[in-house]
């Protein structure tokens, strides 16, 4: 008998939206060192001299040109523009679920039931992404960890019944057989 294994790997965005949350873990969190100025860096021999004499120009006589780029998305309701508050990874904290066996509509349905899942959508045959719910995720009202233990608990033990009812079926077949050749 294969035993199933479930596998959890981050999703990543493909706007590039959660990158840094997926390369550099904690990115974000707080710094524990003063702040400190920053030290500009350059192979120009001039470079100082450069920076000087930018500061002192007179900026007041050039044009203002702001460039404010809007991204769009076409979708099948009509173009969408995109804000920070558009994309999905800003809201949901997404993962992929790698599954040994065939994820089927009924281990959908059960992972759509479990605590603190908001979005399912099956990708592939053994692939699923599922969606937590980012605040809460982040404030602590809702442990990853845990969520995604009551994940793995749910779809084995929805193996552990399949296969159980399967074994049942083999069961009742061979003794249904043997009863039919027991009447010849």
């Amino acid at each position: 008998m294969i035993t199933n294994k479930i596998v959890w790997e981050k999703w990543i965005d493909p706007l590039n939206k959660n990158i840094d949350e997926v390369e550099y873990p904690g990115y974000n969190a707080p710094s524990t060192e003063e702040d400190r100025a920053i030290e500009f860096l350059s192979t120009d021999e001039n470079f100082e001299q450069s920076l000087e004499d930018m500061d002192s120009q007179d900026l007041e006589g050039r044009k203002n040109i702001i460039y404010n780029p809007i991204r769009i998305a076409s979708t099948s309701h009509g173009f969408v523009t995109l804000t920070e508050h558009s994309y999905a990874s800003k809201h949901f904290d997404f993962w992929t679920l790698h599954y040994t066996d065939n994820i089927t509509k009924e281990i959908a349905d059960v992972v759509e039931k479990c605590r603190g899942v908001e979005t399912v959508d099956i990708l592939t045959r053994y692939r699923m992404r599922i969606g937590f719910n980012r605040p809460l995720v982040q404030a602590g009202a809702f442990k990853l960890n845990d969520l995604r233990k009551g994940i793995e608990s749910a779809i084995l033990g929805q193996s552990k019944k399949k296969d159980i009812l399967n074994n049942f079926s083999k069961v009742v077949k061979e003794r249904n057989d043997i009863n039919e050749q027991d009447k010849q």
